[in-house]
């Protein structure tokens, strides 16, 4: 849902930037950054929460509470209340003109941090251990039924690492020249609005992926388009 909702946004602001930064006045800068940096926020920490939720599973799996909607609720609700408190600092910007601002260099590494580092770090060092957690699993004596479901077990979470894993690198690759390139110039030239739209790209790149590896929604979809072209 993160994914989605940040792609709809990027797509809306890539057709009406320009407009956008127009009637933006130099009090609310940071209030439109501050949105941004949250959009962006949400949807890479979603693919991280999908893998702690799992790690949670794997290494809990005789405690019913991860295994319930409570649980899943929690995590989406610590999900977005980071993606809301990370930002914050970038109210210490308030009053400058989008045009003309002037972000210190610890504001725009941490917003690097916070966006791009950390949570590719955290994304491959839980799936690390969920990977060698599974293969030690597998290696152990147990019954057949046991080795059986493990391994299916095993090949459903390589499938779900695989899908976060293309989603973060489809996140990292439009993404990261922006904030890379933003961090060492602090302006928004005309090399950085030209790096969002290649970043647009990727957010259309994720959406494909998301209804390609999502089978309902590829039924819902061919079943309506199957019934509009009947009536």
């Amino acid at each position: 849902m993160s994914c989605i909702l940040c792609s709809i946004y990027w797509i809306i602001y890539s057709f009406f930037e320009i407009e956008l930064l127009n009637h933006v006045s130099n009090w609310n800068c940071s209030i439109f950054e501050y949105f941004q940096t949250i959009v962006n926020c949400q949807e890479i920490y979603s693919v991280c929460n999908i893998s702690i939720h799992r790690f949670c599973i794997i290494l809990y799996n005789n405690k019913l509470l991860f295994k319930s909607r409570q649980w899943v609720f929690t995590c989406i609700g610590i999900q977005w209340l980071l993606g809301m408190i990370c930002p914050l600092p970038l109210f210490t910007i308030f009053g400058q003109s989008c045009e003309d601002i002037n972000e210190p260099l610890w504001l725009r590494l941490y917003i690097l941090l916070i966006v791009l580092v950390i949570p590719s770090i955290l994304f491959l060092l839980i799936n690390i251990f969920i990977v060698l957690h599974a293969r030690s699993a597998r290696q152990r004596v147990a019954p057949i039924a046991t080795i059986n479901q493990e391994k299916l077990t095993y090949r459903r979470d390589i499938r779900l690492i695989k899908r976060m894993l293309i989603l973060l690198l489809i996140f990292l690759f439009g993404w990261s020249p922006v904030y890379i390139v933003f961090a060492i110039q602090n302006t928004y030239s005309l090399s950085v609005q030209i790096l969002k739209l290649l970043a647009t790209v990727g957010v259309l790149a994720e959406i494909i992926n998301l209804f390609l590896y999502n089978r309902k929604v590829l039924i819902f979809l061919k079943n309506n388009c199957l019934h509009c072209r009947n009536m």
